[in-house]
């Protein structure tokens, strides 16, 4: 567990850059600011702004104390909500935040909703409990079940997608870290990609999502793809795209 920080870290960073030599009494909130201000760069000012918003389980803060999320409206060419896990790539010491390595997890989650809605943190919280607990990575096109996420029927899954459409390699302080962004869809769209060998069905159903305009943005309330009458189309298009039939 990485030693707690004497000043807990409550709101989000605007500008400041990583000390050649960190503080031994500052480097968890200079860990967090650099965090912030990266994510800041790339995403525009967080909602509210300056702010990070705290989960539900207190127990976080044994953990990972100064875990939290980072919300942030639609901005430029970003149509859309996106919400941000804040501490599953945090140092455990001042040692590694001054090597520059991955550092924690080295990955934080991320939903996107067309409309601010409540529901992404919780979800976000539940995706981060079981990635900690289960000391495994999510990687690119894994299905993750979330049996009440879509609203048509129950069997939805979360796919972590490849190519959200925004950079998520960035690097913190020097440290690499990558962005996992989960999409919702729905569980008729998840059996059809169990029927191809391993991830292949996930890849080829993550280009169906770009071609129907779905993209990375979930929506609860939306129909199943599998209902369109051009889905057979849109899918042989991806199939024959990744290279399978």
């Amino acid at each position: 567990m990485p030693r707690k920080p004497k000043r807990p870290v409550k709101r989000a960073g605007k500008t400041g850059k990583r000390p050649t030599r960190p503080d031994k009494d500052t480097w968890y909130e200079d860990a967090m600011k650099a965090r912030e201000d990266a994510f800041g760069q790339a995403f525009g000012p967080t909602s509210p702004r300056g702010k990070v918003l705290k989960p539900q389980n207190e127990q976080w803060e044994l953990r990972i104390p100064g875990f939290a999320f980072l919300r942030y409206p639609p901005r430029s060419q970003r149509k859309f909500w996106l919400y941000l896990t804040h501490g599953l790539s945090q140092p455990g010491s001042p040692e590694e935040f001054a090597a520059g390595s991955r550092a924690g997890l080295g990955v934080e989650f991320a939903l996107a909703t067309a409309r601010e809605e409540p529901w992404p943190l919780a979800m976000l919280e539940l995706v981060a409990q079981y990635a900690v607990g289960s000391g495994r990575p999510i990687l690119p096109h894994q299905r993750l079940p979330a049996n009440d996420l879509m609203a048509e029927a129950p069997g939805g899954h979360l796919l972590a997608l490849a190519d959200p459409g925004y950079p998520t390699d960035l690097r913190i302080a020097g440290a690499p870290l990558r962005i996992v962004h989960l999409v919702g869809v729905t569980g008729a769209e998840a059996d059809r990609a169990k029927q191809l060998p391993g991830m292949t069905g996930s890849e080829v159903l993550e280009r169906v999502l770009h071609a129907a305009g779905v993209g990375c943005v979930t929506d609860r309330h939306r129909q199943s793809l599998t209902q369109r009458p051009d889905f057979e189309a849109l899918w042989a298009a991806a199939a024959e795209a990744v290279g399978t039939r």
